[in-house]
């Protein structure tokens, strides 16, 4: 209703492009750059005001969603599904950095439990001890108890 009324106004008042109110107005004079400053700014006027008209032409209108909610359906899901993608890309990306720290200790660990000409302590990886006791009942291999002298 507004914008009817703002259209009716226009249209009866000529949008203030009436003659009949030049001898309402009084006279500027300006200096040359002065209007030569007017000049720039009424361009710059006519370039924004293009501008936004050509803005406003771009936009879709305000019930798009409700006019075809299919689309706006789908881009929700879509915008969902990368959120979800992007999440489980960082959590993968840090279980390797977990895992792959986990695996440098345990490599320095066993670096430094190594003496020339030694084994490894069986004792410092409670796993092994595990694996040899089943190794032992499994095969019988008496060669690997030299392991535990150590």
């Amino acid at each position: 209703m507004a914008g009817l009324l703002a259209w009716a106004a226009d249209v009866v008042g000529k949008n203030g492009k009436d003659g009949g109110d030049e001898k309402d107005r009084i006279p500027l004079v300006f200096t040359e750059e002065q209007q030569k400053y007017v000049d720039e700014l009424g361009r710059k006027a006519a370039t924004l005001s293009r501008s936004i008209q050509d803005l406003r032409l771009r936009l879709p209108p305000s019930d798009i969603s409700q006019r075809l909610p299919h689309l706006h359906a789908h881009s929700l899901a879509s915008n969902a599904a990368l959120t979800l993608q992007l999440d489980s890309h960082s959590a993968t990306r840090e279980q390797a950095q977990v895992r792959e720290q986990t695996l440098l200790e345990g490599r320095s660990r066993f670096s430094s439990s190594k003496v020339e000409g030694e084994f490894i302590r069986y004792k410092d990886y409670p796993w092994l001890v595990t694996i040899l006791n089943l190794l032992d009942i499994i095969c019988g291999c008496r060669s690997l108890k030299m392991l535990r002298k150590v």
